[in-house]
């Protein structure tokens, strides 16, 4: 047989299937009066018997000679379209940066016929180059003008290489074209050892644009906007609470929709994103929902979440993004860059740190200056000497 994706309708990353139109060319001894396409399943087709369109059959006369000088017999061959969904058995652990094999498998059930599975490449299929077991590509496969045994049968040709058994063929047609948010490789169909199952295979290369402006850049925003809040004068209450409630239910709002398209097997980077930033984004709001804290203490809880909470969480997603493109080797992320942003992050976040540090030691000192001040204006009587001292020494301290 011979097989070639035929046309591209869709990848659904949540249910991993991926739908169009395979074609696919069964030849089989005409003298045996079976049609071929009435013992091959497609154990991954599903969309089963509907989506079966048996298009025609006709008999091809072999025009060579048997090296071996055996009598050659007409053969049928019949053509057959595969229009549906082909489940896939992915992982979408490097969402959106992965690079997936789609698969189509045929199979052949052992039975009183004796049939078995051989690939060859059609005689007007330009496209398509034939390998035998040792990646040797052979010049000619298709059984109506060439003989080859089968896998599994012993050559008894004086040439060997002539009547190689085709083990792998190769269709470049969409080789490097980009269909469905995803770059394709060669459509590559190899025969198993014992010639009952063939596996077509088609690496599919995604391009991450797409998924990171729909799904990744409203989640950055809405978090941005929390966050945002903090720099809010310490007097607008309201607006700050009202602002960190308002994002926490738009980050949640598209988590739920982002999950629920994501692929169902494996975490994805996006997944770790949604979850981590729910997380955060409800403590966000119960930042500022100390509404009761002095000058000084607010000014440290806005400092403590816009330079600590906020790079912190980057930093953790960009090590989560790290672990994915060196440890895990994901095929879009490039190595350097992911580095580089971690490193980035990690220093954002020091310099934060150290900001938050300094405005923890001024409220410090103030509430210190503070005591001292309420101390003396209870010793002092009427209090008002020992409030000016002490007022100038607040002053000095904020200055520090």
């Amino acid at each position: 047989m011979t097989a070639f994706w035929k046309t591209f309708k869709g990848y659904d990353s949540k249910t991993a299937t991926l739908s169009g139109i395979v074609d696919a060319l069964f030849d089989v001894d005409e003298s045996s009066g079976l049609d071929p396409r009435d013992h091959v399943s497609t154990p991954n087709f599903m969309t089963g018997n509907p989506g079966r369109v048996e298009l025609h059959t006709t008999v091809v006369t072999p025009t060579f000679a048997h090296p071996l000088g055996y009598p050659m017999s007409p053969l049928r061959r019949g053509l057959i379209d595969y229009v549906g969904d082909f489940a896939q058995a992915v992982s979408g652990t490097c969402f959106p940066w992965e690079a997936l094999d789609m698969k189509v498998l045929f199979s052949l059930y052992e039975d009183e016929h004796g049939l078995k599975l051989g690939l060859f490449c059609h005689e007007s299929g330009h496209s398509c180059a034939a390998f035998d077991a040792d990646g040797q590509e052979l010049e000619a496969s298709d059984p109506a003008n060439t003989f080859r045994y089968a896998i599994g049968e012993s050559n008894a040709c004086a040439d060997k290489r002539a009547c190689a058994p085709v083990k792998r063929i190769e269709d470049t047609r969409w080789e490097g074209s980009d269909h469905n948010g995803f770059r394709w490789a060669a459509f590559v169909c190899e025969v198993s050892d014992n010639a009952l199952d063939i596996t077509c295979t088609m690496r599919a290369t995604r391009a991450p644009w797409k998924p990171m402006v729909m799904d990744f850049l409203p989640g950055v925003l809405f978090s941005a906007i929390g966050f945002g809040a903090f720099f809010l004068k310490t007097s607008s209450e309201m607006p700050r609470v009202a602002t960190t409630m308002l994002s926490l239910l738009c980050f949640t709002s598209k988590t739920m929709e982002v999950l629920g398209k994501l692929p169902p097997i494996g975490v994805s980077w996006i997944d770790t994103f949604y979850a981590v930033g729910a997380v955060v984004m409800f403590m966000n709001v119960i930042g500022a929902s100390f509404l009761s804290l002095k000058a000084a203490e607010q000014r440290l809880m806005d400092s403590l979440m816009l330079y600590v909470a906020f790079p912190l969480f980057y930093v953790v997603m960009m090590g989560v993004l790290l672990h994915k493109s060196i440890a895990l080797e994901c095929a879009g992320t490039n190595p350097a860059l992911t580095v580089v942003a971690f490193v980035v992050s990690v220093a954002c976040l020091l310099v934060g740190v150290a900001v938050t540090y300094r405005q923890g030691k001024v409220a410090q000192q103030k509430a210190a200056a503070q005591k001292v001040l309420d101390a003396e204006t209870r010793v002092g009587g009427d209090g008002q000497p020992s409030q000016a001292i002490m007022g100038k020494e607040l002053e000095r301290s904020v200055q520090v």
